[in-house]
């Protein structure tokens, strides 16, 4: 796809270069060079006014190499544009990837939990409702239920137990689904979570 826009000339349909940008990065390491395929694939969706093509390279630049050469919260207003062109264009599917690490990253970058469970949790789940995506639904809920566990008094046994089982009942389901994405996201959380309360020997296991 990349040889053939760089023999025959760009066209708006440069996915190809956004998914070369994570080849790059994730293969290589060559982080600086991915990042800058993604930004060139995003000025040319630009260029030509391609909604459906906004929304994908937007979506790889902010989540997928973006992280891995500027600050996280830079990644915010590129998400936003990606939730605005895929509302006008129909594409979905990025939206709905989108916002899940929309919603992954107000974590990262330090919000106030009751802030990520009240208000961005339940808005971009209805979002990935709406775009009918299981995957963004599982793998937000998945933050939502960590986040529970962490926002709950640690006196509170019940609570804590009600939170538990809601976890193994949702990580059975994920993983008969065979939807290992949001399982890697829900193990990922929850070793921070352990980090964060010095519980070192739960998050090696």
């Amino acid at each position: 796809s990349v040889n053939l826009l760089l023999v025959y000339g760009n066209s708006d349909q440069i996915y190809g270069f956004s998914c070369y940008g994570i080849i790059l990065g994730s293969m290589f390491q060559a982080y600086k060079s991915g990042h800058e395929f993604g930004n060139l694939a995003l000025r040319v969706a630009e260029k030509f006014h391609n909604k459906a093509e906004i929304t994908k390279a937007a979506n790889i630049v902010a989540n997928y190499t973006l992280p891995f050469r500027e600050h996280l919260k830079n990644a915010s207003e590129i998400n936003k544009k990606c939730l605005e062109a895929g509302r006008e264009s129909g594409e979905f599917q990025h939206i709905s990837y989108s916002l899940i690490f929309n919603a992954l990253n107000s974590f990262y970058l330090g919000k106030n939990l009751s802030f990520i469970l009240n208000e961005i949790i339940p808005r971009n789940i209805l979002l990935c409702k709406q775009a009918k995506s299981s995957l963004g639904i599982d793998s937000i809920s998945a933050l939502r239920i960590v986040l529970l566990s962490m926002s709950s008094s640690v006196e509170d046994k019940m609570e804590l137990e009600v939170i538990r089982d809601y976890e193994e009942k949702f990580l059975i389901e994920w993983k008969k689904n065979n939807n290992y994405f949001t399982v890697f996201i829900y193990k990922t959380l929850k070793i921070c979570n352990c980090f964060i309360q010095e519980n070192y020997s739960e998050a090696y296991t």
